[in-house]
């Protein structure tokens, strides 16, 4: 009966950890500080947006077709 036996070899400075974290930050640091400004951006309107008055949601009429009314009345998975 035969067989194949592989032995895959991890690279040199794969264990030491300072190496993988430094090359991580330079490999997809723009990309990871784009995410996580637009996630903080989210929670931060998320946030405002509910704390916001009436009248002021109401300035913002003209950029949604529907009647402010009817989309206030329904939750959010509603929309």
């Amino acid at each position: 009966m035969k067989g194949i036996v592989l032995k895959i070899k991890s690279p040199k400075n794969f264990h030491n950890r300072k190496n993988n974290i430094t090359y991580f930050i330079k490999r997809y640091g723009i990309f990871t500080m784009f995410l996580i400004s637009i996630l903080v951006g989210f929670i931060l309107g998320i946030y405002f947006g509910v704390n916001t008055d009436l009248e002021f949601k109401k300035s913002f009429d003209f950029l949604f077709p529907t009647d402010f009314t009817s989309r206030a009345s329904l939750d959010y998975l509603g929309v």
